[in-house]
Formats: C-alpha cells, structure tokens, sequence
C-alpha cells in the first residue's frame, strides 16, 4: 500500500474533521471524555496551522484520503517532538497506514533527537501501531478525566549519527523536459525521505511554483529559491533566509536596463510575501513565462509604471530575451559592483537565455553552506545540469551531473548519471540508498 502524507490547507478541514470523528467513535463512546477529538472540529484544525511550531498532514494511501497526524516541536526544548494526534478511517485501521505515516512525519524534521506520545493504556492495538514504528514505553502513565482514562507514553530517541544532505537542482535535473516530476521520481523520493534521507532542492524557481511541484514529496529540509537568494522552510512556511539588494544597487540595476531599452522581472519582498513586478511585456518570450506561470501555478504579477516606484524590498531581477539581447545587458550589468549576475541558456529553447541579478553575498554555494551549519549536515551530495548550479557543485562534497547536462558541468562533476527523462536522480538514489 502505497502511504503519503501531504500538508494540511484549511480547506481540507471539513474532510478531515469528519474522518476524526469516525476514527474517535469507538473511544468517546468508552470513556465520554470530554477532551475526545470526537468533540474537536475546525477550528481546532485552524489554530494548529496558524501555530508555527505544529504542522499538520493528511495521510492519502493508495490515492484515497484516509487520515490525518499533528505534531509540535516542544516550546524551549530543540529537537523533541510531541505527536499530538493520529487517526485513520476504522475500515483502513490495521493496515499499517499509521505506522508508515509516523516514520513519514518522522522524515519530515531534520532536528528531531526524541518523539513523545500517548495513548489510553488499554488501547492494545494502539500500542502495536507505535512499537511497530519504533516507539518504546516509558512506563509513564497519568489519569485524565476525572480517572476515566489512563494515559500511557511512549518514545522514541534519534540517534545521532553522520547526516548527509541530498541536494537537486529542478528544471533540467529532477523535472522531465515537460517540467514535471515524473510518478517514478515522486515514489522513490517519498520511500528514501521516509527511510530517513535528507533531501532538498535548489532552483532558480520562487516558492509559488516550487511549493506545487513539490507538494507530493515531504520534503524535510530547507529549500534554495532563486539561486540562493531565499531558503525557505516547507515545515514552517516562513524564509529561514533572505538577501537583499541595497537601494544603491537597484537603482544601478534599473538605470543600466533603461539604457539598453530591455526590461524583465523584478522581485520584492513584503512582510514575507514574493512580489513579482513587470513594467511591460515587450517579448514574446517573456510574456510566454508570465502566462504559464500564471496558467500552471496561479502566480501573480503586479505591473508597475516604473520598477524605481517600487516601495518594497527588492531582492532580484530576471530577464529572458536572445542570446544578442541578454550578452549586451551582461556587458553593462556587469560593472556594477557588489552583485551576482547569473546567465545560462533556456533549456527550453534554443535562442534564449536568462540574466538573473541578486547580491553578491547570494548563491547556491553559500545557501548550501548555511544549511550545512544550521542542520549539523556533515556530507553533501548534489545533483544538477546547467551552469548556474556550479556554485551548488562547489558547495558539495560529491556532485553529480544528469546526462543532459552542459558540457562545462559535467567537467566539475565527480561522475555523470542518467538523463533528467529517464530519473537519473531518483534512480541513483535508489541504488546508493535504498537496500
């Protein structure tokens, strides 16, 4: 049985309200407690998503929606976690759909040293479900309403032992030439996170599109936007890490585009929200990345008169255009001090090439770096194509090109793997991994 779990919208509370109530039937009716979930509902569903330290899933097996699993970290205790609650439709239980989503919450979290739970003491097949999961029982118990019901914990340490990141580029690397990740890939990236591998990404691409390519993989470690400019965390749903351009340097940015007579993108920060700006769309290739972005992800651009109105936080610049057009803007950008100019050819096109500007201190390299130290990774293992992922490469301590990969990356590789059409990527995975 195939088990996922996926992060909890508030519109899928109705549905998982209902499926609680099933599942804590049997319970309420035993001991009428009145701290049952049977008695919980939406708003309690609400309140965890907006908590910051909870995170929430729905437990899909074999495609069908079948359940739901809540947990926190504990306020001023790193690295331990409480499973507040986990339940599955009465016809699905002893199934092993239970066991498998808590090994898959487990892989969500790269901190984690101690899981806690508990679990009314008579519950035999409650206790099966956590010690096949690994769980262990403190011999803790405590009475709860009023000594209706006896509580049992349980736990689980995390053993600390050498961690390695695996660390993928998107486009031209883990996606397909259709920019899809293929069922192949998505299978064994969610059997590897949940058999405890930490795997990121790092794109080029803004959360808005990252976040719905990823959705049906639990990714457990921070991931690398825009080449290094966000590192945002899926758990938490906040950047963990931003880089933003100075006044001075956007203002340079802006008049050297007006004098070449090109314009693109421009993206902003506000409270924490990526803002698109756009003055015109004056090419053909640029109003084509616009419109699948906005058909295929529902991302939103804002057209502004004059990118210099813009008062927000300016963090990056994009411009798509021909390889005449982007190597002329590249000639001026370029003497401007303090910045990182990345350009590489469209590997969906032939004739066209993107320019990216952001700071100089923003990078795949020094993204990587900050999720090495912050995550206590002692390895790193990357995976890319195209020439803006040779920061990433220097970064990693292996890196591996996709067969399709530009003949400047596959230089700086440590060896070659199989096609992005072909899951290069999943497929090494599964053979150095998974036994």
């Amino acid at each position: 049985m195939n088990v996922e779990i996926i992060p909890v919208t508030i519109d899928d509370a109705d549905d998982l309200t209902a499926i609680q109530q099933q599942a804590f039937k049997r319970l309420y009716d035993i001991y009428r407690d009145e701290g049952s979930p049977y008695l919980r509902g939406v708003d309690e569903i609400a309140l965890w998503l907006e908590r910051p330290n909870w995170q929430v899933y729905k437990i899909i097996a074999d495609g069908v929606l079948c359940g739901g699993v809540s947990f926190c970290e504990r306020n001023g205790i790193p690295g331990e976690y409480y499973l507040a609650r986990i339940y599955i439709l009465p016809e699905l239980q002893g199934k092993g759909i239970a066991s498998t989503a808590l090994l898959l919450c487990e892989a969500t979290v790269a901190n984690a040293s101690r899981w806690t739970l508990d679990f009314p003491v008579n519950e035999i097949a409650n206790r099966r479900c956590y010690e096949k999961a690994g769980y262990t029982d403190t011999g803790e118990r405590r009475e709860q309403s009023g000594g209706a019901i006896t509580l049992a914990y349980m736990e689980k340490h995390i053993l600390s032992m050498p961690k390695t990141l695996y660390i993928s580029d998107l486009d031209g690397t883990l996606l397909n030439r259709n920019a899809e990740l293929s069922e192949y890939t998505i299978d064994a990236l969610n059997r590897l996170i949940s058999n405890g591998v930490h795997f990121s990404v790092a794109t080029a691409r803004t959360a808005a599109t990252s976040l719905l390519m990823l959705e049906r993989i639990p990714i457990n470690v921070p991931i690398i936007l825009m080449n290094g400019v966000l590192i945002y965390d899926i758990q938490t749903h906040r950047y963990v890490k931003k880089e933003l351009l100075g006044e001075t340097k956007v203002e340079q940015v802006i008049a050297t585009m007006k004098t070449t007579g090109l314009t693109g993108l421009m993206y902003a920060l506000s409270d924490d929200e990526l803002i698109t700006y756009y003055e015109r769309l004056d090419n053909d290739a640029l109003k084509a990345f616009v419109d699948e972005r906005m058909r295929k992800y529902n991302k939103q651009f804002s057209q502004i008169d004059d990118f210099a109105n813009a008062d927000t936080e300016i963090i990056y610049f994009c411009f798509l255009d021909t390889n005449d057009n982007i190597h002329r803007l590249h000639k001026e950008i370029a003497e401007i001090d303090g910045l990182r100019v990345e350009m590489y050819q469209d590997i969906y096109s032939d004739d066209l090439w993107y320019l990216e500007i952001f700071n100089d201190t923003a990078s795949k390299y020094n993204a990587v770096q900050f999720l090495q130290r912050e995550y206590g990774f002692n390895k790193v293992v990357g995976f890319g194509d195209n020439l803006n992922d040779l920061p990433l490469f220097a970064a990693c301590d292996e890196c591996y090109a996709v067969a399709n990969a530009k003949p400047e990356v596959k230089e700086k590789a440590t060896a070659v793997i199989g096609k992005n059409d072909d899951d290069g990527v999943a497929k090494w995975l599964e053979e150095r991994i998974l036994l």
